[in-house]
């Protein structure tokens, strides 16, 4: 049986490297959204489908045709937008990034068409601020196999146009590696790989069924009589949590202090993750 797993690395890109990193989201991010707003542009939703450009549409529509990320790609992807010197810092963003986030809007369609989601929004700064990349890449004049297009080493992973990134590798990852997705949360960076691993069936146990109960005083509570203790060090981080969200009720919308508050509340709330996780004590 096969699964996929996603395994999480904290990267330490260099200022260079990190303002790089920064243009290429925005590029994607901008991608995103512009494929989105053609698509709306052609099928308004609750309205009749118009297969014509008015003169407020940026857009040009060719015959009655539906989109999906290959006809966008051709219309708004890379390959379109390279000859323009005003989108050179587009540009200078990898290509499958662009080809695999027109993906992920096909695939948002496709669970909103489904019932599965909502309509597919815009991608916003400091929301979305993440890429996708291929883990292996083919192409003319490779070797018969595989070329990886991302690379993790011991210290650094080696990205395509950047080179060596220092990141932080407390655990090694498992199986066929499918996808990179590089992105920043609360003003640090990361690296997570998607992995396709191969597992064997689980057996069946006849062991006596066990109720869990979940509780706030005591955290896991088993039908045996036996509990589980909350630890000392995440009760500190929920209190300092909870602690922050009062005063950030408290401060005024748009302000600095605001501001400072909820990039605290958010380093707060990713310690208790990583706690969670066990990849961190919670100490301190």
């Amino acid at each position: 049986m096969k699964i996929h797993r996603a395994y999480k690395y904290r990267l330490y890109p260099t200022p260079e490297q990190e303002a790089r990193l920064s243009a290429w989201v925005a590029a994607v991010r901008t991608i995103y959204n512009a494929a989105l707003d053609q698509r709306k542009w052609y099928a308004p939703i609750g309205k009749e489908k118009r297969n014509t450009c008015t003169d407020e549409c940026p857009y040009d529509f060719i015959g009655d045709r539906r989109f999906n990320s290959i006809r966008q790609n051709k219309e708004i992807g890379h390959r379109k937008l390279k000859g323009d010197d005003e989108l050179q810092w587009i540009t200078d963003a990898p290509a499958e990034a662009f080809r695999l986030a027109l993906r992920d809007l096909d695939k948002a369609f496709k669970n909103f068409f489904d019932g599965r989601a909502a309509y597919p929004t815009y991608r916003r700064y400091g929301l979305n601020d993440s890429l996708t990349l291929p883990a292996f890449k083919t192409g003319k004049g490779w070797r018969r196999g595989w070329h990886m297009s991302v690379v993790f080493g011991k210290d650094a992973v080696r990205l395509p146009k950047i080179g060596r990134v220092r990141y932080r590798k407390h655990k090694k990852h498992l199986g066929k590696a499918k996808t990179v997705t590089v992105s920043r949360a609360v003003g640090y960076w990361y690296v997570s790989v998607a992995c396709e691993i191969e597992i064997v069936d689980p057996v069946r146990n006849n062991a006596p069924n066990v109720g869990i109960d979940l509780g706030i005083t005591k955290p896991l509570t088993l039908s045996t009589g036996d509990y589980a203790d909350r630890d000392r060090g995440l009760v500190r981080l929920d209190a300092r949590k909870r602690r922050l969200q009062r005063e950030l009720a408290r401060c005024k919308r748009g302000s600095n202090r605001r501001h400072r508050r909820k990039a605290k509340m958010a380093r707060v709330a990713r310690k208790i993750g990583r706690v969670m996780e066990g990849d961190v004590g919670c100490g301190g």
